[in-house]
């Protein structure tokens, strides 16, 4: 299991350690370095001490150590596992949030925070672990404690009121712009048809050897018999299906289209009439067996059904922006000096040909 980003300090850094590191790994991914660049893949990044200061605070090397180390243990991989340009990438690319985090500190450090809501907020954190058990491993993992993480929580809610309320006049959506978006965008508001179904699944996956397939073919063949003989399909699911996503709603899967579902799922259930059942269906996750509970014709969706997400959608975009550019408003007018080893420059852009007869 991932360390919930609360764990990782605020909101803003959370962001950046999702950003820098994952793209980082993708291209270790992608190509090895070459021989001729040993020398620079194993070349030692050495940190200075402190590494950056945001007008006259410091950042120590330990809190940007801290920072990395949680980014690399939620990746799972090593730092030696990367050339010396890729961690110096990633060390850069945390430090830039960190310094975004120690603007907005100072200018939030003031907002007050109800212990209300930051209760609310840790509850939630809470509620992304099964058990108790579970969630104070995570926090022993990750070398927290519960004040440390409602500490992180309260931080992060003054930054998100800062930011709310420096933003607050740029984000309003006026009505007609929302019908505007809603008639340029109109192929987007088709709903094509869907199926509401559930499911009853014996796992079985492509290395299974064919004893181990018979034995499931055996188990769901059982289970088709009690639905076929009258038991309530939703009963036999929760005592007999193996999908952990479904399997206590009595298989239930909502509404779905076709795109949802792999094609032999798909075939099948649109197949199917209302509370209509399937035979048993193979694919790729194991043995199926289906019922279409619902049905819903295709149709194109009226504005007043989607106004409010458009709303919401144009301003999410709208306070996206507004908090962007106030990030960037600080940092200019903020003395911000950086100590870490300058990133290599960019290989220049290649030469465009240019034709000899002028054309």
């Amino acid at each position: 299991m991932k360390f919930h980003p609360l764990f990782r300090s605020t909101s803003i850094l959370a962001l950046g350690l999702a950003i820098t590191l994952p793209s980082t790994l993708r291209a270790e991914e992608k190509a090895a370095p070459a021989p001729a660049a040993d020398a620079a893949a194993k070349k030692t990044l050495v940190l200075p001490d402190p590494v950056a200061t945001v007008n006259g605070v410091k950042i120590s090397k330990a809190e940007l150590q801290k920072a990395i180390d949680t980014a690399l243990a939620n990746a799972g991989v090593s730092a030696e596992a990367l050339p010396y340009e890729q961690q110096l990438r990633g060390y850069h690319g945390i430090l830039r949030d960190m310094i975004i985090e120690k603007l907005l500190d100072a200018k939030a450090k003031d907002i007050k925070v109800s212990p209300e809501e930051v209760n609310k907020s840790f509850a939630e954190v809470q509620a992304n672990f099964p058990d108790a058990a579970a969630f104070k491993k995570q926090l022993a993992d990750a070398g927290e404690t519960e004040e440390s993480v409602k500490k992180a929580i309260a931080s992060g809610l003054q930054k998100q009121k800062y930011l709310e309320e420096q933003t607050k006049d740029k984000v309003a959506v006026a009505p007609d712009e929302a019908k505007k978006f809603f008639d340029s965008n109109a192929d987007n508001f088709k709903q094509p048809e869907q199926v509401r179904a559930s499911h009853i699944l014996v796992m079985s996956d492509k290395n299974a050897t064919p004893e181990e397939n018979a034995a499931k073919k055996k188990q769901i063949d059982a289970a088709a018999a009690r639905v076929k003989k009258g038991e309530d399909f939703a009963t036999v699911a929760k005592e007999v299906s193996e999908d952990p996503g479904s399997k206590e709603s009595g298989g239930d899967l909502n509404y779905f289209d076709r795109t949802r579902m792999v094609p032999e799922f798909a075939e099948a259930a649109f197949k199917l009439d209302k509370n209509g059942v399937s035979e048993v269906v193979r694919t790729q996750y194991g043995y199926h067996i289906i019922k279409v509970t619902d049905k819903k014709p295709a149709r194109d969706i009226p504005f007043e059904e989607v106004k409010e997400k458009i709303e919401q959608y144009l301003g999410d975009q709208r306070r996206r922006t507004a908090v962007g550019e106030q990030i960037e408003g600080l940092q200019k007018s903020a003395k911000v000096e950086i100590f870490l080893p300058p990133l290599p420059e960019p290989p220049p852009a290649p030469a465009v040909p240019t034709d000899p007869a002028g054309k």
